[in-house]
């Protein structure tokens, strides 16, 4: 019990003393150079803004139309899947209906 009030009062001592020589660094050193606070406003460049926006534009234009590509290749073979299903379906429909007419 002893060891134990001795080091919390030391880490009290300690703790103390770091919050003193804060608060006297605090008050002790020069004022900030206050210029350096507030940014100023950089000069805007708009030919380059401009030149950005179109790059960006171009970009995106591109994958819209890779987007539409890609699209319109599924579809068509989407289109193929299904005319080649229901060209099976009505081949097996003319067996079905030659063979229920020879029968």
């Amino acid at each position: 019990m002893c060891c134990l009030l001795q080091t919390l009062e030391s880490q009290v001592r300690r703790k103390k003393r770091q919050e003193e020589m804060r608060v006297t660094t605090m008050l002790t050193e020069p004022a900030p150079d206050y210029s350096h606070v507030h940014p100023e406003e950089a000069v805007r460049d708009y030919l380059v803004e401009e030149q950005a926006k179109a790059a960006l534009r171009a970009a995106l234009d591109e994958q819209v139309e890779q987007r539409a590509h890609a699209r319109k290749k599924d579809r068509r073979v989407q289109i193929r899947q299904d005319r080649f299903f229901i060209k099976g379906v009505n081949s097996a429909y003319v067996v079905v209906v030659v063979v229920a007419a020879v029968c």
